[in-house]
């Protein structure tokens, strides 16, 4: 085979591998923040990264918390998609 074919092989099996990331849910976000494996923070970064707005994360953890967390967020639309995050969009 061809070192130029054996490159574009290679090339294409890094990009399957890069979109076939396994990521962690939005109950299993919210349940590491529960538990103090994540901080307020991180998760709220974390359901960003799987698509939830600021407010939607605020809400989400302020629920599992059982009461309005602080720092909350205005709601509104989601914003534009930003660049493609390798491992993560």
């Amino acid at each position: 085979m061809p070192p130029a074919a054996l490159d574009d092989i290679m090339a294409t099996w890094q990009l399957e591998n890069s979109i076939n990331v396994k990521l962690l849910t939005e109950a299993q976000i919210v349940n590491a923040w529960s538990l103090g494996i994540m901080t307020q923070q991180e998760a709220e970064t974390e359901l960003g990264n799987i698509g939830f707005t600021p407010y939607d994360s605020w809400v989400l953890l302020s629920i599992k918390a059982k009461g309005p967390l602080d720092g909350k967020p205005s709601p509104g639309p989601a914003p534009p998609q930003g660049a493609v995050v390798p491992g993560t969009t």
